[in-house]
């Protein structure tokens, strides 16, 4: 499977349907389980397309402003729909200032990864490398590699 998307370096993407199917599952519950606790937060970006990716990378480094990412496209589980930054959603507006600390240990509880750079980030990995990733989608698909995760993490 490809996913197509626009190459637009400036779409933000939020559609639960360009993750994993399992991934996207767990996230919902995470955050229904965020919601409950008093946590406001939502889906931020999931599905980031190569190029998006390699934009976010030049910020700061080819273009004025702060470095967002380490990540070149295909270095972030974005690029496989394995990856979602969370960001804390009061009134319709985002809100970067929440405490990362607790939504994180909820987020743990159901599977996801934490990247101290990113504190927004999460992933699910299945402890595959990016570089591994890159194989398994190359050679055998996005399907493939989503099997693989889910079966390396326990679903």
């Amino acid at each position: 499977m490809h996913i197509m998307t626009t190459t637009n370096t400036q779409s933000i993407n939020r559609e639960y349907a360009l993750l994993a199917p399992f991934f996207a599952i767990k996230l919902r519950l995470a955050l229904q389980e965020c919601h409950q606790q008093g946590y406001l937060v939502d889906l931020f970006e999931g599905y980031r397309s190569p190029e998006r990716q390699d934009y976010l990378w030049g910020q700061g480094r080819e273009r004025p402003g702060k470095i967002v990412t380490n990540a070149k496209a295909w270095q972030s589980w974005h690029q496989y729909g394995l990856a979602c930054d969370i960001v804390g959603r009061i009134k319709g507006k985002w809100d970067w200032t929440i405490d990362y600390d607790k939504i994180t240990v909820i987020l743990l509880k159901h599977g996801f990864k934490p990247i101290e750079f990113e504190k927004p980030h999460f992933e699910i990995t299945g402890g595959l490398t990016y570089r591994e990733a890159k194989k398994i989608h190359d050679r055998s698909g996005l399907y493939a590699l989503w099997a693989e995760v889910a079966k390396k993490a326990g679903n």
